[in-house]
């Protein structure tokens, strides 16, 4: 059986955070994180305004309480709670550093280690948050911190750092920073992490996680909060961005390279230095430009 870490699930009134004095709350409601969308089964609060789709609001995907400008708020259904601001994104960033300092999102869970892992010595693995299953293998210099959940059987290389925060910059009063990251990360039983690769946790209270078998080579970088499926093979030297969902039994070749946010079919198949800026259905293709060789 995998080992999970019971993450402590708070849930806040939008009437009880202080952070909210400032604002307008329409309707009252509560949430257990913020988030940039919902998260089916639980109750996360999210911004929204522009261009965003109304159909991704609703208690049903996992949206509790929603930060919207008086443009979008009439679309806000009735059943979740609402908070008015000029600027939603600006508000959903304050009130996630508002938590963050709090202490809101503070995991003090000891790291359990099953007795038949094998770790090098020179391996840093946190104090707090870590929990390390049957039979996994961890190889020289790696680094495994706090809010990571390791299966069984999984074999982690050389170099490799697992939990990092990853790459969320942000504009908040006029100042560009990297937002906290508080989320975890999940190997799934069997995956396999090679050397000098990196995994980074999620922003919120969230997962990225690396599906049951699946590979990441040498020199491999998954972002924040994506979701890998079972049986992928990521070549070496790719990189997947934040927020991505990939499906099963998908190729992404060498120095590859997938956007923000975007969804990967099962099967599909990505080629070697490729830039996906697209999604992908179930057994797509997508090819590079490669180079032409003139003969002289």
């Amino acid at each position: 059986m995998r080992p999970k870490i019971l993450v402590p699930r708070k849930l806040q009134k939008l009437s009880d955070v202080l952070f909210f004095q400032e604002y307008q709350i329409l309707r009252n409601g509560i949430f257990e994180s913020p988030g940039l969308k919902g998260i089916p089964g639980r109750k996360v609060i999210i911004c929204a305004f522009g261009n965003f789709d109304p159909r991704n609001f609703g208690p049903e995907l996992g949206v509790s309480c929603v930060i919207a400008d008086e443009k979008m708020a009439p679309n806000v259904p009735e059943e979740c709670g609402l908070v008015i601001a000029n600027e939603p994104m600006e508000c959903l960033i304050g009130l996630h550093l508002h938590l963050h300092q709090s202490g809101f999102y503070d995991l003090k869970k000891d790291t359990m280690i099953n007795e038949t892992a094998v770790i090098h010595p020179s391996c840093w693995i946190d104090d707090f948050g870590v929990v390390i299953g049957p039979g996994t293998e961890i190889g020289a210099n790696s680094v495994v911190l706090s809010g990571t959940i390791i299966g069984e059987n999984v074999k982690i290389g050389s170099n490799v750092t697992i939990g990092s925060p990853g790459f969320e910059v942000r504009k908040f009063k006029n100042k560009v920073i990297n937002l906290p990251h508080v989320g975890r990360v999940e190997l799934r039983d069997g995956c396999e992490i090679q050397s000098n690769s990196a995994v980074a946790k999620a922003v919120f209270d969230d997962a990225t996680v690396i599906g049951e078998m699946t590979t990441l080579a040498h020199a491999c970088f998954v972002s924040h909060g994506t979701k890998i499926g079972k049986r992928v093979r990521i070549a070496p030297g790719a990189v997947v961005c934040g927020s991505v969902q990939i499906g099963d039994d998908v190729w992404i070749g060498p120095n590859a390279t997938i956007s923000n946010a975007l969804t990967v079919g099962n099967g599909a198949f990505i080629s070697i230095g490729s830039t996906l800026v697209e999604s992908l259905e179930e057994g797509e293709k997508a090819y590079a430009h490669f180079a032409k060789i003139k003969k002289v």
